[in-house]
């Protein structure tokens, strides 16, 4: 029989207020304040439903606990149970501060690309304090219990009885969750983290995966084999990395205009909005979308295809190289990033260059500048000896904003929250952009061999919630669906050097179809499944995992009507349905 060093009652009492004092760890690290937490939780605000939620983030606490506890003894145990607790809150916290989405269970398995691009942004100086706060208080919690705490406890089977149930209970709960999709569907739209928990949210999110049907094998499109094309131009897909135009969607006053090239582009050519599924980080989700027609909202919420799924498929990758067309991909950044080297293998590219690949490259901001990045896609179209298509995904105007790259033409626009710095240097990154565009598009109006240029833009860049909270006039809370819209939205453009169907572009669409919207611009023969795509485009023109649109009517949030449920079926058949077109 061991015996304690202190009174028994007091080791008890710490027991039973450490899960209830790490939730509230975790849920003020997750952007609550204790007075919106409790009139969320106690005043009606938060229905059963929700709150449900929320009980089965503390009793995944309570069994953290508890087995730690029974492993090591109290006092190991408690501080164990802590540093775990206050690790993933931590994590949520730095993920949400700098890439404005919540800590989801798919970035495990991204873990070196997760560094790499944690590692070069910045958290502000309320972030920082916030952070230091954070571990001050876990290592004071700790220093607490080893001083109060008895190193060894009685072996109390009426405890473990009363714990049981609960252990119990968040593990049917779990296995609830793991089996319906409707669940994952509801806590995983935007600010779910918030509304139903950190902790829940994540273990959901790790639930969620490229799950598919049993007749995935009657919904694989037609193939493009059987298809002949004449007209064959020359293909680019340029998506420029953080490319926005936060000017005109936020109406910033400035010194200057960020994108002039551009804005002159798009008075002569097709353009529009894309809505983007991502937004600040993430962005394969993005470029598979475009490369498939297959949207991630219904297929893959809370999970990374370019981890799970790097396996020949049909895409427009697929469909280039059966039309006889030297397909190439380029991305001036780390080839083992989202597990680009092997997917870009799998999707079928002849060519695939990174970083690597650069020599003598320029370097803004510390990444690949955007014209070192155009001069190696020049230099791979020149040695094309068939018809050319590349997709390019660039790196200049990554995050994190602290620099602007020591660039001379300055870019500022008036802001009165902390972001500011940050914004102005992302601008003066996006001026230097449209220099580099403006240097692409020169070379290729010299080109006489048809050619036509998608430019788009990945996501918005990662400036945190506090500069959309000043530009909506609305805390993130209170947020309406077309409010989060806006924090999505990147512009397009078409350009060729021959004569396009403008009327063809549509004025707002989303990534999954910008394929079929392009070759419909572009005048050249649609894939099947291309064909398809317009079909659903004309009855849901905008699907993203955060909201959508049926015909002309509002943005509201994501829902599957029978039309999207074929059209889900369809893009697992693509997912899994095997081989290339």
């Amino acid at each position: 029989m061991m015996q304690y060093k202190t009174k028994p009652s007091v080791t008890r009492i710490m027991n039973l207020l450490s899960p209830i004092i790490w939730l509230l760890y975790i849920e003020l690290l997750n952007g609550w304040t204790l007075p919106k937490l409790f009139r969320y939780w106690f005043s009606g605000e938060a229905d059963w439903f929700i709150l449900a939620f929320h009980a089965y983030g503390f009793m995944l606490l309570c069994g953290l606990c508890f087995v730690c506890r029974r492993i090591t003894g109290d006092r190991i145990g408690n501080i164990t149970a802590a540093t775990i607790a206050a690790i993933f809150g931590i994590t949520n916290f730095c993920v949400l501060s700098i890439t404005g989405q919540p800590f989801v269970f798919s970035d495990l398995k991204i873990t070196g690309t997760a560094f790499s691009v944690l590692s070069a942004q910045s958290l502000s100086k309320g972030e920082v304090l916030t952070l230091t706060c954070a571990v001050l208080f876990w290592l004071g919690y700790c220093i607490a219990v080893w001083l109060i705490t008895a190193k060894q406890v009685w072996e109390a089977k009426s405890y473990l009885l009363r714990l049981l149930p609960a252990v119990l209970a968040a593990n049917l709960m779990y296995f609830g969750v793991l089996v319906s999709a409707d669940l994952a569907d509801v806590v995983l739209l935007f600010d779910g983290h918030h509304k139903y928990g950190a902790i829940a949210h994540f273990v959901i999110s790790g639930g969620v995966g490229l799950d598919f049907p049993d007749d995935v094998e009657h919904y694989l499109p037609q193939k493009d084999t059987d298809i002949v094309s004449n007209f064959k131009p020359n293909i680019i897909i340029v998506m420029n990395e953080a490319f926005s135009d936060l000017q005109k969607t936020f109406h910033l006053e400035g010194n200057m205009d960020a994108i002039p090239f551009f804005h002159q582009l798009c008075e002569k050519y097709p353009h529009g909005i894309s809505y983007s599924s991502v937004r600040g980080n993430n962005t394969c989700s993005t470029e598979f979308e475009l490369l498939s027609g297959v949207s991630t909202a219904l297929t893959a919420k809370g999970a990374t295809i370019y981890e799970s799924n790097a396996v020949p498929m049909q895409t427009l990758v697929s469909a280039m190289n059966a039309r006889g067309y030297e397909t190439v991909g380029i991305h001036p950044y780390y080839r083992t990033g989202y597990n680009r080297d092997a997917v870009y293998n799998a999707l079928g590219f002849d060519k695939s260059l990174f970083m690597d690949d650069f020599e003598d490259a320029e370097y803004i901001h510390g990444f690949i500048s955007d014209k070192s990045n155009y001069e190696k896609l020049i230099e791979s179209y020149k040695a094309a000896d068939k018809p050319f298509f590349c997709f390019n995904v660039t790196m200049q105007n990554h995050a994190g904003y602290d620099d602007d790259g020591n660039l001379s033409d300055k870019v500022t626009a008036e802001t009165n929250r902390d972001s500011g710095d940050a914004l102005n240097n992302y601008l003066t990154l996006l001026h230097e952009s449209d220099k580099a565009l403006k240097y692409l598009i020169s070379y290729f109006e010299s080109v006489e061999e048809p050619t036509v240029i998608l430019f788009v833009g990945d996501h918005q860049p990662m400036l945190g919630k506090s500069f959309y909270e000043e530009q909506i006039g609305k805390l993130l809370d209170d947020f309406s669906v077309e409010d989060v819209s806006r924090m999505y939205e990147v512009p397009y453009l078409i350009w060729a050097n021959y004569d396009l169907d403008s009327a063809a572009a549509p004025e707002q669409t989303s990534m999954n179809y910008l394929s079929e919207v392009l070759f419909s611009v572009a005048g050249m023969t649609k894939t099947p499944w291309m064909e398809m795509l317009s079909e659903y485009r004309l009855e849901y023109p905008i699907v993203t995992s955060n909201f959508m649109r049926q015909g002309k009517g509002d943005i509201v949030s994501l829902s599957v009507s029978d039309t999207l449920a074929e059209y889900q079926k369809y893009c697992y058949g693509i997912l899994w349905g095997g081989g290339r077109s």
